[in-house]
């Protein structure tokens, strides 16, 4: 529900500010990209936030669609009240990686793996409603937090940047959103409606485990971005160069990790999920070597994105998407959750 609602919201816009701000502040325009980055958060976390109210009020309908029993309503409503938290937080990373404040940026990141051990003891002491309450109210200290590090960004004048031309500009990156969300997302989604709650609760633990990989290969790639929105101004040469570096690091950072966790799946999962998720070894390791394309397709994705047009990415990001979902439906149907793997 966060990732649909985040995609819903956002407009594109704060994807535009990690393309086109490390540029402007290169260039000395620092009100312009401010003024930019206002614009960018504010208009998604009041959209965010009348959707969640939507949500809230047909919790019954949604519970009856993902979960299959309305009686869990509860529980969608106590999760719909986090999602506008959620969306002013992810606005708030996007905007310290296109400031390049990679300190701020990783204090939050590790935060809102802290705020995800914490939840486990809400669970303790409440069960599923206590773990969601403790992830509530962590996503909106989190985005409090992350305001704070960027109030001399966000609040040091009122002036936004004219919405319906940003909008217009942001317009492939809106797309971008609900197709990456098909590269990224969409699996736990279609496992959910399409297969029984006890697969989509190993799925989920699988994907636990493939989304540390995820996040950690996302955080290599991330740091390269907004230099690369800098080296546009720079020329080919430099560009270049920058690439045959990266992708020599990458290679060292990434292959070995991912080749342990495939060949350790079984206890790793015994470690992290128990004895009843056991028999997922295969998908996981599956998983653990997919993010080795990811990687591939993460950092050559990134220079489409900090050199190219917005509609090239919009592109790229929806062959991934079509191949993801298309895919999975298709091998899902005789391999449960290792067809989706």
């Amino acid at each position: 529900l966060n990732e649909v609602c985040t995609r819903l919201s956002g407009l594109g816009l704060p994807s535009t500010c990690v393309q086109r701000g490390p540029e402007l502040l290169s260039r000395g325009e620092h009100r312009r990209a401010a003024a930019m980055a206002r614009t960018a958060a504010l208009i998604p976390f009041l959209i965010a936030s009348f959707v969640a109210a939507v949500l809230f009020w047909q919790a019954d309908a949604v519970a009856l669609l993902l979960l299959k029993d309305v009686s869990v309503a509860p529980i969608v409503r106590l999760i719909c009240l986090g999602i506008a938290g959620y969306r002013l937080r992810t606005t708030c990373l996007l905007l310290l990686k296109a400031w390049q404040r990679f300190g701020l940026l990783g204090a939050l990141r590790v935060s809102n793996n802290l705020v995800r051990l914490l939840s486990l003891g809400g669970y303790w002491l409440a069960g599923i409603e206590g773990l969601l309450a403790t992830l509530v109210i962590g996503q909106w200290l989190l985005a409090l937090v992350a305001l704070v590090m960027l109030r001399d960004v966000l609040f040091s004048e009122a002036r936004l940047a004219a919405p319906l031309q940003l909008a217009r500009y942001s317009a492939p990156y809106y797309l971008n959103g609900f197709v990456r969300f098909g590269t990224m997302q969409a699996d736990q989604l279609l496992v959910g409606v399409a297969l029984l709650p006890e697969q989509l609760a190993t799925y989920y633990v699988i994907r636990q485990l493939f989304d540390f990989l995820v996040m950690y290969v996302d955080t290599l790639v991330d740091s390269f971005l907004p230099r690369l929105s800098e080296l546009r101004v720079a020329g080919r040469d430099r560009v270049n160069q920058a690439f045959r570096w990266t992708s020599r690091f990458l290679a060292v950072a990434v292959i070995p990790l991912c080749c342990i966790v495939a060949s350790l799946s079984y206890p790793l999962l015994e470690v992290y999920g128990g004895a009843k998720y056991l028999s997922a070894n295969m998908p996981l390791a599956t998983l653990a070597l997919a993010a080795l394309f990811y990687t591939s397709y993460s950092y050559y994705g990134a220079h489409v994105y900090a050199l190219g047009r917005p509609v090239e990415h919009l592109g790229q990001e929806s062959v991934g998407s079509l191949l993801n979902v298309g895919l999975g439906l298709l091998l899902m149907t005789g391999l449960g959750i290792q067809g989706f793997a």
